[in-house]
């Protein structure tokens, strides 16, 4: 059984933060062996330490400023963390509400909202208990626009709670 220690109250300035893991201090609770955020303790997690900048890899510097991008502006949000795991980066406030998996030439954008949207750039919709999952492609900086952060930012406020 996995045991997660409680954050300690004092926030860490952003240059003090884990450069694999994003403002990781956020969170409630931290998994002692590999220091992924957590919003309870005991939370199943795939528990391997993960860089970010290991998922990029091999791919396009593009693709890596189109995330870099995307991560200013998420993580500017209140309580937001992100955390590598094998093939994706999730992004938690008090749930996930975003989760990104990188991709060869794409980042392929997964969120939850209440209600379907059918609204470009969703490309994929499926059904996620009473919320539904929607998924959208990045390829550039054009891609990441105004839409895509209302998005997330719905998503974000629906799973924040």
């Amino acid at each position: 059984m996995k045991t997660c220690v409680p954050r300690p109250q004092r926030p860490l300035a952003h240059e003090q933060c884990s450069p694999d893991l994003f403002c990781f201090y956020k969170m409630h609770f931290t998994c002692p062996k590999c220091l992924r955020p957590l919003t309870k303790p005991n939370s199943w997690h795939y528990c391997q330490r993960i860089s970010i900048d290991s998922l990029f890899e091999g791919k396009s510097a593009e693709l890596k400023e189109v995330f870099n991008e995307l991560l200013k502006k998420v993580s500017s949000w209140e309580g937001v963390s992100a955390s590598a795991t094998k093939t994706c980066i999730v992004f938690i406030a008090a749930k996930t509400f975003l989760v990104v998996k990188v991709m060869k030439r794409e980042l392929d954008l997964k969120f939850v909202l209440a209600e379907e949207k059918t609204d470009f750039p969703i490309y994929k919709r499926a059904k996620y208990g009473n919320k539904l999952e929607h998924y959208i492609r990045l390829e550039s900086l054009e891609d990441l626009d105004g839409d895509v952060f209302r998005f997330i930012r719905d998503s974000y406020e629906l799973m924040k709670e």
